[in-house]
């Protein structure tokens, strides 16, 4: 495996930041050693971008051949394919006995605990260093729990509960090794929804189970492997390396459907929620989107770090500005200013995310006052505003290629860059942005001039244009209808229809993962409102705290019927 400490040095001493590490695959494992340790530099580095990028660091490895790494070619593709992809950043490599390297090397391999060395000593670096034994000590553990810490007080009744109910005992065997069992352990390998009480009762049903739990107690030294605590049978599981014996219940044949049903979690399928397809606007500017993008790195000279967009649904037209902040000053000055002061249509409808931005009194009583609706999309879903969401990313990528070295100038690229997308073909309408906005094709430098002009009455172009307009919206909303229907055949492929009902209980995703090991669900929460075909209000069992959530972020709770 791959084993990765980033450090940082204060004072002489260095304080560790990220432990990474990661499993070879099939096909890693095949390779040389110095491609697997080269690997592992290039892996690193890219998890590691935002601490390393734009700042001079040393790598240090103990495989001595990687030291020319960024200084010489090499005849092996693959290294020189990598040398070229960390040619973007500044480092030093240095080299570093493997005795010496055990801070990394804890996270890729199985090593020792035992080490007579309370120190290890660095010939290349004379700070103090960790001792043996503190460098492999876990710094935290995490059950593999379903239930969250904004439920912490029920957790902890029902752990209360338990602790009465079933007294944490050393199991005694034939086998004179001592054999380390826990209760609250053994729990955390049962399916949310099914706690002892209702094992012990299911047991006392089946008749199988009845039989050997009564042999086990006439004769204990011939059951080795089974133990019976408070009239629950368990069959204990011995674990390598100390050979400790771990206490798993033996569920009985009615519980096994409940239990499999409740856990299956359909890896082969997508998420949940078939994809919502809207009806196309039937006027240009009747629905737009706006949405900030940034915060850049660094400020421009000028001082901007952000852009704010505004994309409309029907002609896929974008309106752009490079502002400093993302406040709620600049989205309104934006949209009164540059939206319907510059081109003189006021939408009807404004698609905004629930950012404090667009959601906060002065919108309210600009919008208000105009008469627009205000949309806000589903909180920490983007799909909801997918229109201008898919732009941010393009124009990121247009503004990287663009900008200068010094990378504080992008904003002096944003004018062409918007004029270059709007005057492009759009691949779901077959029009291009400008053309159906204005109603003509864009004259462009190397366009040829016509060479008589012709004259013609106001009333005759005006009922033209109009004839056009109506022509090519018609067509516009054609294929955008055409295109949203092949996304959605794709989308919905392998995808589950899951419709809750109000009062069923769901675990939902945090909304904010705080760190890597943080439960990929929370809960248990209770549907209180169905607010669309894909979208819910949901509670907080216990409490007052409500979400508005996608359906592909929840997943229902079995209760059994039993």
């Amino acid at each position: 495996g791959i084993g990765v400490t980033l450090k940082q040095k204060i004072d002489k001493h260095e304080h560790v930041i990220v432990y990474l590490s990661q499993n070879l695959n099939k096909v890693e494992r095949k390779w040389s050693v110095t491609e697997q340790e080269c690997w592992a530099i290039v892996w690193a580095i890219k998890k590691l971008r935002i601490y390393l990028y734009g700042t001079r660091f040393t790598v240090i490895t103990d495989h001595h051949p990687l030291c020319w790494l960024n200084k010489h070619t090499s005849e092996n593709e693959r290294l020189h394919r990598w040398s070229l992809i960390l040619q973007e950043y500044e480092f030093d490599i240095k080299h570093k006995n493997g005795s010496c390297h055990l801070d990394a090397d804890c996270l890729s391999r199985s090593l020792s605990l035992t080490d007579t060395r309370e120190n290890i000593n660095d010939d290349e670096h004379n700070e103090d260093t960790i001792p043996a034994h503190n460098a492999f000590r876990p710094s935290f553990l995490l059950n593999n729990t379903y239930i969250s810490q904004n439920n912490a007080v029920q957790t902890r009744a029902q752990k209360a509960a338990l602790s009465k109910l079933y007294q944490l005992q050393p199991v005694t065997t034939s086998n004179p090794r001592p054999i380390a069992t826990s209760v609250e352990s053994n729990n955390s390998h049962l399916t949310p929804g099914f706690d002892y009480l209702k094992l012990s009762q299911q047991q006392l049903r089946d008749p199988l189970i009845q039989q050997r739990i009564h042999a086990i107690r006439q004769h204990p030294s011939s059951y080795p492997s089974f133990v019976v605590e408070h009239d629950i049978l368990y069959k204990l599981i011995e674990l390598p390396p100390n050979r400790t014996k771990k206490k798993i219940p033996w569920v009985p044949q009615s519980m096994i459907k409940d239990l499999l049903y409740s856990a299956h979690t359909h890896p082969t399928s997508k998420s949940p929620g078939l994809l919502e397809t809207p009806e196309p606007p039937s006027e240009i500017f009747d629905l737009i989107g706006i949405d900030f993008w940034g915060p850049t790195r660094e400020a421009t000279s000028i001082g901007n770090r952000y852009i704010i967009t505004c994309t409309d649904h029907l002609s896929k037209f974008v309106i752009a500005k490079a502002i400093p902040t993302a406040s709620a000053s600049e989205a309104a000055k934006f949209l009164v200013e540059d939206v319907i002061f510059k081109y003189g249509h006021i939408p009807k409808h404004i698609l905004t995310d629930q950012g404090s931005h667009f959601n906060n009194y002065l919108m309210q009583a600009i919008t208000k006052d105009i008469g627009i609706n205000r949309i806000l999309s589903t909180p920490f879903h983007p799909q909801t505003n997918g229109t201008i969401e898919r732009f941010n990313a393009t124009i990121k990528t247009q503004l990287c290629k663009l900008q200068g070295l010094n990378r504080n100038n992008w904003d002096q690229y944003l004018p062409p860059t918007i004029y270059a997308y709007n005057i492009g073909q759009y691949r779901t309408t077959k029009y291009s942005p400008y053309q159906l906005l204005y109603g003509k094709h864009p004259t462009l430098p190397f366009s040829q001039p016509q060479s008589m002009l012709q004259f013609i009455r106001s009333n005759d172009y005006y009922n033209q244009f109009r004839r056009y307009r109506s022509f090519i919206i018609q067509q516009v909303r054609k294929n955008i209808q055409q295109q949203q229907q092949l996304s959605k055949k794709r989308s919905d492929q392998h995808r589950q229809n899951i419709q809750y009902e109000i009062g069923q209980l769901v675990l939902a995703k945090p909304a904010v993962r705080n760190h890597k090991m943080q439960e990929v669900f929370e809960g248990p929460y209770r549907v209180i409102n169905v607010l669309g075909p894909v979208t819910y209000e949901i509670q907080l069992e216990h409490s007052n705290y409500v979400r508005q959530v996608h359906v592909n972020i929840m997943k229902p709770i079995f209760e059994s019927q039993d």
